[in-house]
């Protein structure tokens, strides 16, 4: 078969089709100008070959004046091409039953997507030939067996690693605070626009990202997923000035991604781009990239406000952190109850200040702070936690104050025992107050419930890990917490750990400094266990 090549933009359509197909066919085009069944052999898709050389057999359909003409009566075509992305999925119809002409609702190609654009006026096209090889390739989207999806994934990670780095370091060079994450937003929606990835923002900051599967039992009959799967990451920082030396330091003077949320970003979306690559699974899948995790009551319980998922079966949310205790690219997880709730506790303790020498007129206020503080430490244990950070009285060497002022923190690992430590630092506060015949008040600032991974999605994941061959570790119990466990009081989840190396340093420090190489592992599981998850 013999393709004749005509002036009409056909040669550059040819052209970038096998850009998007990220070149396996060794540089040539899909459709060669002078061998085209070499370039069916070796590409293996006679459809769009045979497609294409009807469409150009002296018809001359590839004309500016009506782009929808290219496609009238040649259905393997239309499939070829939309499997390529070329028109965008949200102005399609299906072929009309009455003649078999194909049309769009708008009249219009996506501008800077359509393939079409390219090859009839390619200064319309600026985005299609300037985007990476990553990007190229992830578009470029085949329907492959499932026992073919981890080879696949494995395949590309080689071109697509440089860039899911690039966007790491970007993200860390431009950090912002919680719920100020306007730029690191922008940037996000602007990646995902270029891989036609759908996304809604309910909050000011952060979105949610949507990839609908495409197996046969994806959906139910009135269109709806049978399933859905949440993967979050937080993308806020830290009001610190960084110190860590990297040559992609943060540029926001005294805000730092301290936490490695930048790292959290960037695996999400690399394992979108992949889901999106091989949407062979069985419902549809949401991408939040969550603001304000630094900040109670965190961005979690904002985003749930908004009842984003209401009415549908979640069958997990899944959310991992960077760790340096680990080796990079190690896994960490733990079942049942893992970090714990935070409470802030601040207390108010007034009474009758006055002269230190004339202790029998006043009452002591900061004996009664000191005395309270004892009482509050003794509520703890391996599992729970009491502290004051804070400690505030006026006075001077020979004045003791009427007021009193502390803050500190109070952290369970369950939220019956939660509720019953706040009962036990009331009565605590009451009985010093009739000791010293003072007045205190107590008050508690909701923060963060426990987090709580199933039991089944941890068993699932380490056995997922074992057969991937990844590093992994069980965790003990972790006193810091996490706006994660919100996701968990509505949903089955599972928060893991990932492995940045001893030598980043700890976190929440100015000299942080992760270790990249766990990016790609990040990536890798995170997606595998999504699908996992999906079908099983």
């Amino acid at each position: 078969m013999q393709v004749r090549i005509v002036e009409t933009g056909a040669d550059k359509l040819l052209a970038v089709i096998d850009h998007r197909r990220g070149g396996r066919c060794g540089g040539n085009h899909v459709i060669g100008r002078t061998d085209c069944d070499d370039a069916i052999a070796r590409d293996g898709n006679r459809q769009l070959a045979g497609g294409i050389d009807t469409v150009l057999g002296g018809k001359n359909v590839l004309r500016a004046d009506n782009p929808i003409d290219m496609l009238h009566g040649h259905p393997h075509l239309w499939q070829e091409i939309q499997h390529l992305r070329v028109y965008s999925p949200a102005l399609v119809t299906k072929p009309q039953a009455a003649n078999g002409n194909f049309t769009s609702p708008s009249g219009r190609w996506h501008t800077g997507e359509s393939l079409y654009d390219f090859a009839i006026n390619p200064a319309r096209s600026k985005s299609t030939m300037t985007k990476t090889k990553a990007q190229q390739i992830m578009a470029a989207t085949e329907v492959r067996a499932a026992d073919d999806v981890t080879a696949a994934i494995r395949d590309i990670a080689a071109e697509f690693e440089p860039y899911i780095i690039k966007q790491r370091r970007h993200f860390h060079k431009h950090p912002e605070l919680s719920l100020a994450e306007e730029r690191t937003t922008s940037d996000i929606a602007n990646q995902l626009d270029a891989m036609n990835i759908p996304y809604e923002r309910p909050l000011k900051t952060g979105l949610v990202a949507t990839l609908r599967g495409t197996a046969p039992d994806a959906y139910r009959e009135d269109g709806t997923p049978r399933r859905r799967i949440l993967l979050r990451a937080d993308i806020d920082a830290l009001p610190i000035r960084e110190q860590s030396g990297a040559a992609w330091s943060s540029e926001n003077d005294g805000v730092m991604h301290a936490c490695g949320h930048d790292i959290h970003a960037a695996v999400l979306y690399g394992t979108l781009l992949r889901l999106s690559a091989e949407r062979n699974f069985e419902g549809t899948l949401f991408g939040i990239f969550q603001p304000g995790e630094e900040s109670n009551p965190g961005g979690a319980s904002k985003v749930l406000a908004e009842n984003p998922f209401e009415g549908y079966t979640v069958l997990a949310v899944v959310g991992e952190h960077v760790e340096p205790a680990l080796d990079a690219g190690t896994l960490g997880f733990r079942a049942g109850k893992y970090m714990a709730s935070n409470d802030e506790l601040r207390l108010t303790l007034e009474g009758a200040g006055g002269h230190a020498a004339m202790r029998a007129e006043h009452r002591d206020t900061v004996s009664a702070a000191a005395q309270l503080i004892l009482h509050l430490t003794a509520l703890n244990t391996p599992e729970r936690v009491v502290s004051i950070g804070k400690v505030e009285a006026a006075g001077a060497t020979n004045v003791i104050p009427d007021r009193v002022y502390m803050e500190g923190t109070m952290r369970t690992f369950d939220e019956r025992e939660r509720a019953e430590v706040k009962r036990r630092i009331e009565e605590l506060a009451a009985a010093n107050d009739a000791s010293y015949g003072i007045r205190t008040r107590v008050h508690f600032t909701p923060g963060y419930p426990c987090v709580v991974n199933d039991p089944e999605l941890i068993r699932q994941a380490v056995a997922l890990a074992e057969t991937e061959g990844i590093p992994f570790q069980m965790l003990p119990l972790r006193m810091t917490s996490e706006d994660f466990g919100f996701y968990g009081t509505r949903y089955p989840a599972i928060f893991y750990r990932l492995g940045v190396g001893p030598g980043a340093g700890k976190l929440h420090t100015s000299t942080f400094n992760p270790d990249e190489a766990a990016i790609p592992t990040g990536i890798r599981f995170m997606e595998l266990l999504a699908r996992n998850y999906f079908n099983r």
